[in-house]
């Protein structure tokens, strides 16, 4: 219980200094002299702990009732707790478009991968059972990889082909078995900012296994954690969700036209 209070208090101080300097996704500027960059290193010396404490709050209630609770029932709990650790990372997430997907429908759902938030910003948004792909390097993770296995994420190993096949193999027929999957077309995070070229691999998977698929435009999480920072900088991330893409609107494209054709969709969506 104290370092739960703990936790809030450091937060709320965290959120205060934030909002006192800079609301850099809103662009908005306050008159304070203080160094930004100083800034977000006192910053960061606060998230960091209260990331990895909210994590392994987490990892002990979450492991437990993933042993005896099957994975599609655990979703409220996954999204409670992936509301908490971003809460904890500084992010003020924003979801728009959530009603467009049918809970009840098989989507392969694609996003931008822009920051190592996105998991737990898709599991907060999605209003459905979701089997999560990821670099295989992540499951061999302690706690987190344990976790990726029990929930029954994909591992993905992008320097084989041979076991990336076999991975999309299996994210067909989970597909055909009824279960919605997700996966970034980019592959990684990004570097810069921009969104990366999407590999075909996905936008294949989607036309052999006839199913819609559901556009997802994150923007913000970059700059609240950029690959090549060790600093946080709070502020807003939106999570839009497009209008699924059925089949017949995609019927006559290529595997490559239509990793153009979503991109282009994403892109928008972020701007």
């Amino acid at each position: 219980m104290i370092y739960f209070i703990a936790i809030i208090i450091l937060i709320i101080i965290a959120w205060y200094l934030t909002h006192k300097i800079e609301l850099h996704s809103e662009g908005k500027y306050s008159p304070t002299t203080i160094d930004r960059p100083f800034f977000y290193g006192l910053i960061s010396i606060i998230i960091w702990p209260t990331f990895f404490i909210s994590f392994f709050i987490t990892a002990t209630v979450v492991i437990p009732l993933l042993m005896v609770i099957p994975q599609k029932r655990m979703l409220p709990i996954a999204r409670f707790f992936s509301y908490f650790i971003l809460f904890s990372s500084g992010v003020h997430l924003i979801n728009i478009g959530r009603e467009k997907v049918n809970p009840d429908e098989t989507y392969l759902w694609i996003f931008n991968h822009q920051s190592f938030l996105d998991s737990f910003i898709f599991v907060a948004v999605a209003n459905q059972f979701v089997v999560t792909t990821g670099a295989a390097y992540q499951f061999k993770l302690p706690i987190w990889g344990f976790i990726m296995r029990r929930w029954g994420a994909i591992p993905i190993e992008r320097s084989n082909i041979r076991q990336a096949y076999r991975s999309f193999q299996k994210a067909k027929n989970i597909l055909l078995n009824g279960s919605s999957v997700q996966i970034s077309p980019e592959g990684k995070r990004t570097l810069d900012g921009k969104m990366g070229k999407f590999k075909n691999g996905p936008f294949r998977l989607a036309i052999d296994a006839n199913v819609p698929i559901v556009p997802i435009g994150i923007k913000g999480a970059y700059e609240i954690k950029k690959r090549t920072d060790w600093r946080f900088r709070p502020g807003r991330v939106t999570a839009t969700i497009g209008d699924p893409i059925h089949p017949q609107e995609y019927a006559e494209m290529s595997a490559k036209e239509l990793s153009l054709y979503v991109r282009d969709i994403i892109k928008k969506m972020i701007k």
